[in-house]
């Protein structure tokens, strides 16, 4: 089973691409080489439902994090030795069979042998690596959980690449040809395990040093069964100033966040920050946090900018419904899901809406399994709730005013607020003033 995650959520969280400023991939990249980039866009695109396989990455990424490993490979290398040993075309080398007699020194000798000069700078590209990841290598630690257990067949073929290729860069056209022979052959497979490698090392390096640089740090997925989540110092990755906040679910503090909080008081942001720091746990990665500890999860699913289909004919309250319909089905499959939705109906007229949220989240009170997030500017559906659900957490982020101008802290506090300030903001705007002027 792999892990759940749509292109809606992905969307909404701005994983890979946004329609205006950065993408969270973004914030990793670019890694030293091609074959890094792409282990690396890979690994961001491909959250694990497997706490071995997260913590094997990520105790690779905190390990390099802590040493302040380089990279220590060119990427004009990768990309030439992995063309050249992958090519099993044999036309490029076909000069090194046809071209030993005096017409073929000749054309080496003006440069005029293409197939023969690809494959000596591939070859040659290949033996910089090779010596290169011999003495990396060894300076790596076979105690890091995503390292052991390969670390001692890459070594091993680094030293047999190693001891293929003479000293020097000035080889004669036969040694050439032997060289191109091995690598093509017994030794083809090696050298491409060893760059593979060495791609996904380039990967977590790159991980690491943006992580130090951000101040990310790793977190702990749990699979023991328990629906936990807690996180000190949550900010949003991409904001440069983001102001950090404590959440903490599970046990008696319950598996639903009622957030409440103004236009503009910061619900959306925390609520994006929330699910990015899920998910890049769940790839491995640092997280945007002072610290973090979550149960696995089989997926998420969030409804934060969810449009309507005009194509099908769907509204955006018919839209919310049949997004609710597919968490629905989730969770009622026992699938261990976080679920983040940003003002439940608001597609629909108050009454409807209030009384959807309050039979809507009543029932995800229910689910045990699952960790649920709901905004609400209905602030009244708190107290029907509090009546009937005891696994219900409230929050709120609060307003400060100066007169008639709002400050948002953007801090997290305990219950609920009916501040409601969209007409405040219409009126400071000078919106009236300019529809009356006309």
């Amino acid at each position: 089973m792999s892990f759940i995650i749509d292109r809606q959520t992905l969307t909404d969280l701005g994983i890979m691409s946004v329609t205006h400023g950065r993408a969270v991939v973004s914030l990793f990249g670019p890694a030293r080489t091609a074959a890094g980039d792409a282990k690396l866009r890979d690994m961001i695109c491909s959250p694990l439902d497997d706490c071995a396989r997260i913590d094997s990455r990520a105790s690779m990424i905190e390990y390099f994090a802590q040493h302040g490993t380089e990279f220590p490979f060119e990427g004009e290398w990768f990309d030439t030795a992995l063309a050249y040993i992958s090519d099993e075309d044999s036309r490029q080398r076909s000069s090194l069979t046809t071209g030993s007699g005096l017409r073929g020194w000749l054309a080496r000798l003006m440069n005029a042998d293409t197939g023969y000069a690809a494959v000596l700078s591939g070859a040659r590209s290949m033996a910089r690596i090779a010596r290169a990841s011999r003495t990396f290598l060894d300076s790596v630690s076979s105690d890091v959980t995503g390292l052991k257990a390969a670390l001692p067949d890459m070594r091993k073929a680094s030293e047999e690449l190693c001891a293929l290729f003479p000293e020097g860069e000035k080889w004669s056209f036969s040694k050439l040809v032997a060289i191109d022979a091995a690598l093509h052959g017994p030794l083809g497979q090696r050298a491409l395990s060893l760059l593979d490698f060495l791609g996904t090392t380039d990967a977590c390096i790159s991980v690491a040093q943006a992580s130090r640089k951000l101040g990310f740090h790793r977190a702990e997925v749990l699979d023991d069964g328990s629906n936990t989540l807690e996180i000190k110092g949550l900010r949003h990755p991409l904001l440069e100033k983001g102001v950090p906040n404590d959440i903490s679910l599970g046990g008696q503090r319950g598996n639903v966040l009622f957030l409440t909080g103004a236009n503009m008081a910061g619900k959306s942001t925390l609520m994006k920050a929330l699910g990015i720091a899920v998910y890049l746990a769940h790839t491995g990665f640092p997280v945007p946090a002072e610290s973090m500890k979550i149960s696995l999860r089989d997926g998420i699913c969030t409804a934060i900018n969810l449009p309507d289909d005009i194509s099908r004919g769907y509204s955006h309250f018919y839209s919310e419904v049949r997004r609710l319909k597919r968490v629905a089905m989730l969770v009622g499959s026992g699938r261990r899901m976080l679920v983040i939705f940003d003002e439940l109906f608001r597609g629909t007229n108050v009454k409807d809406a209030y009384d959807g949220t309050l039979e809507v989240v009543k029932r995800f009170a229910r689910i045990p399994g699952s960790i649920f997030l709901v905004s609400t500017h209905i602030v009244e559906v708190a107290e029907a709730l509090g009546k009937s659900s005891d696994n219900i957490s409230y929050r709120y982020l609060p307003t400060v005013m100066h007169g008639s101008v709002p400050e948002y802290t953007y801090r997290l506090e305990e219950g609920v607020t009916s501040d409601r300030h969209g007409r405040l903001i219409i009126r400071n705007e000078g919106l009236l003033d300019i529809l009356e002027s006309k």
